[in-house]
């Protein structure tokens, strides 16, 4: 929103000025500790990612994979190509859904279902039958909390590089895409990886 542009602007005019000893930025991935080093010149930025706890994922892991693409979170911040996209897909008999955390964003969208889990559980096996999940975001993420969640569920991510995102896309060799028309290929091709466990381990809570 343009509130939360002008927030940031004013916040690192804010870091600018400061005494850079007197300041320490805590950041979730590599990409915002070279963001803060080079663009604002803080010589003090420690990374803390987000840690899972993998096996309470494995649980609800299927081995059952089901013709649906999941189109990640239902966002604004979503590049708009991802509807044409999933248009194409349903025509090739995908079912492309998005999931909320807002029940009030439930069947937002009328051509495509916004699902709402009351139960955590659900979600995680319904993201579980997917055959991928996609990370479309126009914004420079932070990490992005539903791809981590769908690797550790084994369902393979298609993504932007945009911020953290892209550190996460690339240390688990996920697929990297540019475009919507590179996402269509990739799933009717069926070009799908999965991370190593090295991945996994590194971002386990234990």
């Amino acid at each position: 929103s343009l509130s939360l542009n002008w927030y940031y602007h004013f916040l690192f005019y804010l870091l600018r000025k400061q005494k850079k000893e007197r300041i320490k930025v805590v950041a979730v991935a590599n990409y915002w500790k070279r963001f803060f080093e080079k663009e604002i010149e803080l010589p003090n930025v420690h990374v803390f990612p987000n840690l899972f706890d993998s096996l309470a994922y494995e649980k609800h892991q299927s081995k059952h994979k089901d013709n649906w693409v999941h189109l990640g979170q239902f966002s604004s911040k979503n590049d708009d190509g991802i509807f044409p996209l999933a248009e194409k897909l349903s025509a090739e008999g995908y079912y492309c859904y998005f999931s909320t955390l807002n029940p009030n964003e439930a069947n937002a969208n009328k051509n495509f279902d916004v699902l709402y889990f009351p139960h955590f559980n659900d979600y995680l096996e319904h993201v579980s039958r997917s055959i991928c999940t996609l990370a479309l975001s126009r914004i420079k993420e932070g990490w992005n909390r539903v791809a981590h969640e769908s690797m550790l569920l084994g369902t393979p991510v298609i993504g932007y590089d945009a911020g953290g995102l892209g550190d996460l896309l690339k240390e688990s060799k996920s697929m990297v895409v540019n475009s919507v028309d590179e996402v269509y290929e990739c799933i009717t091709q069926n070009l799908f990886v999965l991370p190593d466990s090295s991945f996994t381990e590194k971002y386990d809570l234990n």
